[in-house]
């Protein structure tokens, strides 16, 4: 399985009884509770109460429930689980905001919990059926709703990007995205029938029309869990059996600084250059989900608080932005991107976000936005900054057109990043003047070795274009991507291997 199994027992808790939250986060304190202990306080009790049960020590009539948890209330909260439990009670003090997420993580992020509600989907195998065909909404739709249900909680816990519902002969398969990989269930679940039902429940959250078969949908819906409001994409893909989901959790309403981002200092200093200019075309470049978008809201959120009117075109709203006017791109009301961007530049915009340049007409919009006084921030696919002056020519656009609007082009990638179990690198550190650190793995990273990302950045500045169609930069696009992957080396954010797959064998000894 993909998951990893409860703890069967604790650490020693007394380095918890006088630890603060600079050394014990939720995802730690959430593996030191048990599911023996978590057995004894039902999770809507654990949230209402601010309490995590961590372990049962002791025998007999001295067995003692030690539960973490903030101290409002502390005298209730020990009378209350000494009645429900019958045991003795010893209450270990964490801030409200760490034990909160910590009771979700430890709930929610079981194993057990999502093995249960899967085995309440539909099992026996069907006889002269065909996948397609219609399914009664009420059909299963207390097991379905409660594996949805259990099945995002879960992801959620587990830090999941997506999340793979993928039609088999015998059922589900199922699929999660951490940290950029593909994490795949050791086998299907339910039958095709419940797929079938699966799919309609997720078509119904997202208002999409549950009749079409046949068609790719998207769509979008919002779950409101304990600790915040998070938004789902939903992609609908038809598949030789059936109907593929794939789910997107773009996160909480959470408004990015570039500060927050972790970009490197002459990247920083960049954007908050054209912030300044208030002028010009942006590019983000990098590969699906290298954080480009989190990157442009980060400055639209900045320009926001400097009283600059913001707007944005795209397909989908990922975020809901306060501080934005956002507009949705709807191709069956002949709503695109260029008549939507026309109709932004009649609005009076200071800044304007084009989710993606996708073709001559948004192009061509984009770039006469920024030649018009305005500050333009735009994604484009392409694999360097040399490559997107062809990228626009292949769209209609003249190269020559971008010698004064184009500014800065940024090229981004994530890289999983170490988790603090990594070890010192001997072998490695041999070959730099600094400690380098390799991956182990332990309970926090699911024995991966990684936990979280880093991005990975360079921002390239355009002073123009050569009459011969060249980009003019200062040529260091290569030293700098190196530059900052060794910063991230040095810092133990990544590993050696990671930092050689950057640069290249060659560039590691330069």
């Amino acid at each position: 399985m993909f998951w990893c199994k409860d703890n069967a027992g604790s650490p020693p808790l007394s380095q918890f009884i006088d630890a603060t939250d600079d050394i014990v986060s939720a995802r730690s304190l959430s593996l030191c509770s048990s599911a023996e202990a978590r057995a004894l306080v039902p999770y809507e009790i654990a949230v209402r109460m601010h309490a995590l049960p961590l372990s049962i020590n002791g025998k007999d009539q001295k067995r003692t429930l030690f539960v973490a948890a903030d101290y409002e209330d502390a005298a209730e909260k020990l009378r209350e689980l000494q009645f429900a439990t019958q045991l003795q009670v010893k209450l270990i003090k964490v801030s409200y905001g760490t034990v909160l997420e910590a009771i979700f993580l430890a709930y929610r992020g079981s194993e057990q919990k999502l093995a249960s509600a899967a085995r309440e989907l539909p099992m026996q195998r069907e006889t002269g059926r065909r996948i397609d065909a219609p399914v009664s909404i009420f059909e299963g739709q207390g097991s379905i709703c409660a594996f949805l249900s259990t099945l995002i909680e879960y992801a959620v816990a587990r830090h999941a990007s997506d999340i793979h519902l993928i039609p088999a002969n015998d059922g589900t398969l199922l699929k999660l995205r951490i940290d950029g990989d593909l994490h795949i269930h050791e086998s299907p679940l339910g039958n095709s029938q419940s797929h079938a039902q699966i799919i309609r429940r997720l078509k119904v959250l997202s208002k999409l029309d549950v009749s079409k078969h046949d068609c790719p949908q998207d769509g979008a819906f919002r779950l409101a869990l304990h600790h915040g409001t998070f938004h789902l994409r939903l992609s609908i893909l038809p598949t030789l059996h059936g109907e593929k989901a794939v789910l997107r959790i773009l996160g909480q309403n959470h408004y990015p600084t570039i500060a927050s981002l972790g970009f490197s200092a002459p990247v920083e200093r960049a954007l908050q250059s054209m912030l300044q200019e208030q002028e010009g075309l942006v590019l983000f470049i990098g590969a699906t989900g290298s954080g480009k978008t989190t990157s442009m809201y980060s400055m639209i959120q900045e320009s926001a608080l400097r009283g600059l009117n913001v707007c944005t075109v795209e397909d989908p709203i990922e975020i809901e932005l306060p501080c934005a006017s956002q507009s949705q791109v709807n191709l069956h009301q002949g709503l695109d991107y260029a008549s939507c961007l026309r109709a932004v530049l009649r609005q009076d915009p200071d800044v304007i976000l084009v989710g993606e340049l996708r073709d001559g007409p948004s192009a061509m919009a984009a770039v006469q936005a920024a030649l018009t006084g305005h500050l333009v921030l735009s994604t484009l696919h392409a694999a360097s900054a040399d490559e997107c002056l062809g990228r626009f020519e292949s769209m209609g656009v003249s190269r020559s057109l971008l010698h004064g609007p184009l500014k800065l082009i940024v090229q981004q990638q994530l890289l999983a990043k170490l988790c603090r179990c990594a070890t010192f690198d001997l072998k490695a550190s041999q070959r730099t003047p600094f400690e380098v650190r390799k991956p182990v793995g332990c309970g926090q990273c699911n024995g991966t070795g990684y936990a979280g990302r880093v991005v990975l950045a360079t921002a390239t500045t355009v002073r123009g274009v050569s009459r011969d169609g060249v980009l003019l930069t200062d040529g260091r696009d290569t030293a700098v991507r190196a530059e900052s992957a060794r910063a991230l080396l040095a810092d133990g954010a990544i590993s050696w291997q990671q930092y050689i797959d950057v640069v290249g064998a060659s560039g590691a000894d330069s």
